[in-house]
């Protein structure tokens, strides 16, 4: 019999991977903060990309009203978030 009968040596070997875990990821959290900011950037830069073919027109939207209209090209402005870009 146990001095410690609610003892079990797997919950022991679970807290030390978990430690162990906790540090790799500690480690790196640095590393993975940047690598997300550069995605984030990334795809708010691609947001912004667009095309207006010959023969239209490009309407540039802010908070739903026309702001601009814009001529046949391709183009990388940068992007607002409050924007839209409709063809006609």
């Amino acid at each position: 019999m146990s001095l410690y009968p609610d003892y079990d040596p797997h919950q022991e070997k679970v807290i030390r991977e978990l430690e162990r875990a906790h540090g790799w990821l500690m480690q790196r959290l640095s590393r993975i903060l940047l690598i997300g900011l550069a995605v984030i950037v990334v795809l708010w830069f691609a947001s912004g990309v667009y095309m207006v073919n010959q023969g239209h027109v490009g309407v540039v939207r802010t908070f739903g009203k026309e702001t601009a209209r814009v001529e046949p090209r391709s183009s990388l402005p940068l992007p607002l978030a409050l924007s839209a870009h409709g063809f006609r």
